[in-house]
């Protein structure tokens, strides 16, 4: 089953038009600037981590944690370590392609609840799935880390950086699924992207009105934390020590984002 969206995502293209009008030598340095702030921006080599914050405190209060992705060379290294997320729970976890996360306010319909729909106003589409398969979008999104009896689960992944920018660069095969591509010559640039997690427990008492994907339950795909991936110098970056002990036990079933 593929997860369309039910509500299409509009894309605005601006056009800008320049004029020119006798270029002096600080509106070419200016320039220069620029551009040599967006090859600094644009690389993607280095540590990133976002702090997770509570989306839905309403459902689920207290969920919290570190994500990190390190790229170094050709290796990409990819750790969640999260605390107070339902137990028993398989939790999706994705980058998105916006920089933005939900707040109370993005609850559009007034329902209580921010689901997968309102959310992504906010977060945008999925750029890389946190599962089983790191390296390309479509191979393995049924998996998630499940959470132990203390509501803690602990990930890692690792896959080869060109592998992985290969897939993301390569042509979208179906635009109306909740994956996006990269151009294809777009780079990462994590700094302008957010991780979220999704899940509650099946027992939650959500409203009719909370929507999803697909024939996906709501309660797979409800946003629960959400975080900010911010470039981070190498001195600064310490593992959590929360309880590491394997939670995530991969499964065959349950919600895919296709």
């Amino acid at each position: 089953m593929k997860f369309k969206s039910p509500v299409p995502f509009l894309f605005v293209a601006s056009l800008f038009a320049l004029a020119a009008c006798g270029g002096g030598s600080g509106s070419s340095s200016s320039s220069k600037q620029n551009e040599n702030a967006e090859l600094q921006e644009d690389n993607d080599q280095g540590i990133y981590r976002a702090v997770l914050t509570p989306v839905n405190k309403k459902l689920v209060a207290n969920t919290t944690g570190t994500i990190e992705v390190r790229i170094d060379g050709d290796e990409v290294v990819i750790e969640s370590t999260v605390a107070g997320a339902p137990s028993g729970v398989k939790h999706f976890q994705n980058i998105m392609t916006s920089s933005e996360c939900p707040t109370e306010a993005s609850d559009a319909n007034g329902d209580g609840v921010v689901d997968i729909m309102e959310g992504s106003a906010s977060f945008g589409k999925i750029l890389v799935p946190l599962d089983s398969n790191i390296s390309d979008q479509l191979l393995g999104n049924d998996f998630g880390p499940i959470a132990n009896g203390a509501g803690a689960y602990v990930y890692r992944k690792s896959t080869s950086f060109a592998q992985l920018m290969a897939d993301l660069n390569a042509e979208d095969p179906d635009k109306e699924d909740f994956f996006a591509k990269l151009s294809p010559t777009e780079t990462l640039r994590l700094s302008k992207r957010v991780v979220v997690v999704h899940g509650v427990s099946r027992n939650s008492d959500l409203p009719a009105t909370v929507a999803t994907l697909g024939d996906a339950a709501a309660d797979q795909l409800i946003p629960i934390a959400c975080g900010k991936l911010v470039k981070v110098h190498s001195e600064d970056t310490t593992t959590a020590d929360a309880a590491r002990s394997e939670t995530s036990s991969e499964t065959t079933t349950g919600a895919r984002f296709l």
